[in-house]
């Protein structure tokens, strides 16, 4: 292991710490408390989805509505959307039933983090009920080098731009055999 010199070590200890404390405020949150909780964040390690490994042969398997809120908590807390880099690039996810017991409310993927992996919804159907005043709104909030099929996707979802039932926004992305029935509704940001 290579031994930095103090002023080094210093130097990257204030560098670090300064976008530790800043990158918080940056994104408009202000209470510690979630500043160190999403800081920590990782989610290769917190994964826990209803099986899977998340590759074609083994995909994540996706039966539950905290197995959705995990998805996109991973994909919102992962790395850039350096492909190289992106959690979830090229991963496999299928899902296993309906969950429509209660809503999804918030998107899968955004501009700056979008979902590049591959979802196979084996015509179950996912409830939204998503209400946002962002841009990159519905299932999928921004998708990027993507494969979407089979999912069904009913609610509702309100957003500012870019909004839709299964993707707000597809780019170099597949879309097919896909349903939607959620109404989908423009909220004007005042």
């Amino acid at each position: 292991m290579k031994r930095l010199n103090n002023y080094t070590t210093m130097k990257n200890v204030l560098l670090y710490g300064c976008m530790f404390f800043l990158l918080p405020f940056v994104n408009g949150q202000t209470n510690h408390h979630n500043v160190h909780k999403q800081s920590t964040v990782n989610p290769d390690l917190i994964i826990k989805f209803s099986g899977g490994e998340g590759t074609k042969e083994s995909p994540y398997i996706l039966s539950t509505l905290t197995d959705l809120k995990q998805l996109a908590d991973s994909v919102s807390f992962g790395k850039s959307s350096d492909e190289s880099n992106n959690w979830s690039f090229n991963k496999y996810f299928v899902l296993s039933n309906d969950i429509t017991d209660d809503s999804l409310r918030i998107p899968i993927g955004t501009l700056s983090r979008p979902f590049q992996g591959n979802f196979d919804g084996k015509g179950f159907n996912i409830s939204l009920a998503i209400d946002s005043e962002s841009d990159y709104t519905g299932l999928f909030g921004y998708l990027l080098h993507a494969n979407i099929q089979q999912v069904v996707v009913s609610g509702y979802v309100i957003g500012n731009k870019y909004i839709g039932g299964i993707s707000g926004y597809a780019e170099k992305s597949s879309i097919s055999a896909c349903t939607n029935t959620a109404v989908l509704s423009i909220q004007r940001q005042k």
